[in-house]
């Protein structure tokens, strides 16, 4: 190559080096065509920075993770928690940085919490019509955790709410039509249901008392019992109500938990998702 032309080629690369010193903002680098990079950390004697993610089901052990990092890292990497807006998971990160030195948010801890299993028992129960042997058996299945209760609020003794759902009759028709057709006294099959119901005490919801997930706070989750059709087959209907009061409540009993279990420990809990973008 001539003398006049890698003259040319260095003062390119020389003016390429002033645009990105100058001109830019950030980190850049010019490489050549055909040129690749390799991650030099790979071969050093310790890594630039912490990558450590550390996962739990447990609360108990995020909070004792958090807290000992916290303080083998020292106050100047205090975690900040971020907590899932419906309570079933929270993230600690401890090198979150700030404006004037940011860092790079990759030691992480993150819990995970596992549904509670008689919340996932009576959640699935409310996927669709169920037949009264299938509520029956999930009764069975739950004493510890589950009360009938009539209109009033009443409790409904077990063996009693189990014999009602054993003994109430099913119509297989859509609707029953008074003969006379007065239609004033025409009755649905729902209510014709219920009314057989009544008389045998027939719940009108149950109480499941359980957390939604496993190390939370313990609730009384109001589940209500109808009767709907499908495909002209009628079958009982549970419905959760108010679920995402339910959320709500347990995304900010985990909040208050850890404010509560970490202190200064942190530099902040928030109810969100925090996401790390990527240079």
């Amino acid at each position: 190559m001539e003398a006049a032309a890698i003259d040319r080629i260095s003062a390119i690369n020389d003016k390429i080096a002033e645009l990105i010193n100058n001109e830019t903002v950030g980190h850049a680098l010019y490489i050549p065509p055909g040129a690749t990079l390799q991650h030099a950390e790979q071969f050093a004697g310790t890594p630039r920075f912490q990558r450590h993610l550390y996962n739990t089901e447990r609360i108990a052990d995020f909070i004792a993770y958090a807290k000992q990092t916290a303080a083998d890292l020292g106050e100047d990497f205090a975690p900040t928690a971020y907590v899932r807006p419906d309570g079933s998971a929270a993230m600690a990160v401890f090198d979150h940085g700030h404006d004037e030195s940011p860092q790079w948010g990759h030691h992480r801890a993150e819990l995970n919490l596992r549904a509670a299993p008689a919340w996932t028992a009576a959640d699935a129960m409310t996927k669709g019509l169920r037949t009264q042997l299938q509520v029956i058996d999930w009764l069975e299945d739950w004493p510890e955790h589950i009360t009938a209760h009539a209109q009033d609020g009443a409790e409904i003794e077990r063996r009693r709410a189990i014999t009602a759902l054993r003994r109430v009759k099913l119509e297989a028709k859509a609707s029953v039509i008074n003969e006379e057709g007065d239609l004033a006294s025409n009755r649905t099959a729902l209510e014709s249901i219920e009314a057989r119901g009544e008389t045998e005490a027939l719940p009108a919801y149950f109480v499941l008392h359980s957390p939604l997930y496993v190390g939370t706070n313990p609730l009384e989750i109001v589940i209500r019992l109808g009767v709907r059709e499908n495909d002209g087959k009628p079958g009982i209907a549970l419905r959760i109500v108010g679920r995402e009061r339910l959320q709500e409540d347990t995304s900010a009993w985990v909040e208050q938990t850890l404010r509560d279990q970490l202190g200064t420990a942190l530099a902040g809990v928030y109810v969100g998702e925090l996401s790390i973008g990527k240079p």
